[in-house]
């Protein structure tokens, strides 16, 4: 794989994105647009890890690690550089395919009063919140249960 393209898949990979993918979530917003969370690398009870979304680079001060999109994947999933790459382009062919599958499943639960039923009947009354959390419908034919 050349720098060019190395370079390439680091720009369309952001890092807030991919680490957001992982269930990281930021702790605060700091000066500069930066972002202060929990180390996903390690066991971190103070937010110490540093992201800058504008720089696509990380560093967390409790462990000493830091870098790009790359390195993360590398040291979070424990792959070697090439690994890490492919699970990148992996990733970045699975987002428009995950948008599909979550829309097609929010037109399922519009299409299915019983499910709406029953997410009121649980509490979710709210339209919108049940749209900002994405929540879809998929029916259970195979297990007997739709």
């Amino acid at each position: 794989m050349t720098r060019q393209a190395l370079d390439d898949l680091k720009k369309q990979v952001p890092l807030l994105e991919y680490l957001q993918g992982q269930d990281w979530n930021p702790a605060r917003r700091i000066r500069g647009g930066r972002l202060m969370g929990l180390c996903p690398l390690h066991a971190d009870h103070q937010p110490g890890f540093l992201l800058d979304p504008q720089q696509n680079l990380f560093y967390c001060y409790g462990c000493g690690r830091g870098g790009d999109v790359i390195r993360f994947a590398e040291l979070y999933h424990q792959l070697r550089f090439p690994q890490a790459v492919a699970r990148l382009r992996e990733w970045l062919g699975a987002g428009p395919l995950l948008e599909q599958v979550a829309s097609f499943y929010r037109t399922q639960l519009q299409r299915h009063p019983e499910a709406l039923l029953y997410l009121h009947n649980r509490g979710l009354r709210s339209p919108d919140v049940i749209e900002h959390k994405r929540i879809g419908f998929a029916l259970a034919v195979a297990c007997g249960i739709g």
